[in-house]
């Protein structure tokens, strides 16, 4: 399934990752479980408008645990290295 948006276009699939589905880990597309794939292509009808939200807060929640995490694993790796 895809859809075209303001800057290109953007897939809406499955993946062999299930860990990667709720991360910025893609160019945009929307990753789902293949189970809900399935799903959402049998009751969905071709053609259906979809509206993508996004969440500003979540995305800088995100962002700063990303952050601090890596600096917790850049001071364990300089630790070790010391």
């Amino acid at each position: 399934m895809g859809l075209t948006a303001t800057g290109g276009s953007y897939g809406i699939h499955g993946t062999n990752n299930p860990n990667s589905i709720g991360h910025a880990a893609s160019a945009g597309c929307v990753r789902m479980y293949n189970h809900d794939v399935i799903e959402l292509y049998n009751t969905v009808p071709i053609g259906t408008i979809v509206n993508i939200y996004f969440n500003l807060e979540i995305a800088l929640i995100s962002y700063l645990i990303l952050r601090l995490f890596l600096y917790v694993l850049e001071l364990k790796f300089s630790y070790i290295f010391l």
